[in-house]
């Protein structure tokens, strides 16, 4: 395994302790009131896990809709614990191999877009066909960013959403050359978005 492969697997493996025990005390919750509920959420735990700790296919291309199987697990159980503060809905157009980080961006939408509104939120996740490849794009009404924050987003000291934006940034750069595209406004939400060509090649 090569620098780069190295790094590939450290990035992968980057779960949010956070999201564990959330999930832990959720799943708990439901296990005398709804056990049937919490059977259904360790299930989709379960599938959640078996996703990140798949090192076999760390470098390997994955269909999308095998990531979208992914974030559907992620936002069931996140659905349990918001229950009607938050709303999705899940786009794709089309399916092809390539490799993808769109979970953790959705994580991040969850933790620091509807979580931190007192309404809660919605988040919409998409796939969309263009003439060069694939845009995808996570984009929530939450509670948004200066320009100043947006400037500072992939700056990991002492901000927990850069932690896992630069991850992403990264790891997309590795396999395509380019990163994530961040927009916001305070008070109306974010889109991260991201380009994948038709003919994917690793970054420089």
């Amino acid at each position: 395994m090569n620098y780069q492969d190295d790094r590939l697997e450290f990035l992968r493996v980057q779960i949010q302790p956070h999201f564990l025990f959330n999930t832990l005390n959720t799943v708990m919750g439901f296990c005398i009131s709804d056990p049937q509920k919490a059977y259904h959420l360790l299930d989709d735990f379960a599938y959640y896990l078996r996703g990140k700790f798949d090192f076999k296919s760390i470098d390997e291309p994955i269909l999308l809709s095998m990531e979208m199987d992914l974030v559907t697990s992620y936002l069931s159980i996140e659905k349990a614990r918001f229950g009607d503060k938050l709303a999705y809905s899940l786009e794709l157009e089309d399916d092809v191999n390539v490799n993808l980080a769109i979970q953790p961006l959705v994580e991040n939408a969850v933790k620091h877009g509807v979580d931190k509104k007192l309404s809660g939120g919605r988040i919409d996740i998409g796939v969309r066909k263009t003439d060069t490849g694939y845009a995808v794009y996570v984009e929530d009404n939450g509670v948004g960013m200066s320009s100043e924050k947006v400037g500072a987003i992939f700056e990991v000291e002492g901000n927990s959403q850069g932690i896992g934006l630069k991850n992403v940034n990264e790891r997309l750069r590795l396999h395509y050359g380019k990163g994530l595209e961040v927009e916001s406004k305070p008070g109306k939400g974010t889109r991260v978005s991201f380009e994948v060509p038709s003919m994917p090649t690793r970054g420089r």
